[in-house]
């Protein structure tokens, strides 16, 4: 019973990190200013996305693709 409640509490601390990733990735592109953190933040927005449909058990298949889950499940 005690190794289903770490599970959960690490896909929540997880799931927590991800969604705080999203919001930071989302302010530096929300910037008016364009610079090279722009791409950047593109790229982890789209990896931090395809992490939270995932986890919400709602991937697309290029979310699988992209993190090589296809190969997993």
């Amino acid at each position: 019973m005690t190794n289903i409640w770490i599970m959960t509490m690490l896909k929540t601390e997880f799931a927590a990190f991800v969604e705080e990733q999203i919001a930071l990735a989302g302010e530096i592109l929300a910037d008016a200013k364009v610079s090279k953190r722009d791409y950047m933040s593109g790229g982890k927005l789209s990896v931090f996305l395809a992490l939270h449909r995932v986890l919400q058990g709602k991937p697309t298949e290029q979310d699988l693709g992209m993190l090589r889950l296809s190969e997993i499940l």
